[in-house]
């Protein structure tokens, strides 16, 4: 880490945007204005392997869950979205997460998550966890970008994790690096 990257704060700009997981309904956003999904009802996505899955959304706190060396810390998407409600990171998110990928698995034909809006994978757990998931359960896919790189404990796991469930968990390299399986 760069010295000056100490001064950095690790949080978002927004801190009203914040909730903890007792404060949210859902954890899970059903997407929205998403250009892959039906315009309908629900956002089903329109072709593909995926065609028919329910696309979900899942919306960490940007800079407390990110990697410090990222390099969008200072121009983060995160800036320009006052409105998104921030859930907080931990064992409370991961137990939530369990319980609604559970019931929507059981709801609909499919169910695509996609991570990050906002915020990243905040440690070598969390990732093992959705490869949980998705082994528990074959009708759910994940998708998303990383800041971490590929070669950092996390990357490492997230690339485990992505030739483990090839089709299912696909999970893009920010730092330049897409590693072929």
């Amino acid at each position: 880490m760069r010295k000056a990257d100490i001064n950095k704060p690790n949080h978002t700009m927004y801190l009203k945007a914040r909730r903890t997981v007792a404060e949210s309904k859902t954890v899970l956003k059903l997407s929205k204005n998403n250009k892959i999904a039906d315009k309908g009802r629900l956002p089903v996505v329109k072709k593909g392997k995926f065609k028919g899955y329910v696309i979900h959304t899942l919306t960490l706190e940007e800079r407390a869950t990110c990697p410090r060396d990222c390099f969008h810390w200072d121009d983060c998407y995160g800036n320009n979205m006052a409105f998104a409600h921030r859930i907080e990171h931990g064992q409370a998110l991961q137990d939530k997460l369990t319980e609604e990928i559970e019931e929507l698995c059981a709801t609909y034909k499919g169910v695509i998550v996609r991570l990050h809006v906002l915020g990243d994978f905040y440690s070598v757990a969390y990732v093992k966890h959705w490869a949980t998931l998705l082994g528990k359960h074959d009708n759910l896919a994940v998708w998303g970008y990383t800041g971490h790189k590929h070669t950092s404990p996390i990357g490492n796991e997230l690339q485990f994790t992505n030739a483990l469930f090839r089709y299912r968990f696909n999970v893009r390299f920010s730092d330049g690096v897409d590693v072929k399986f």
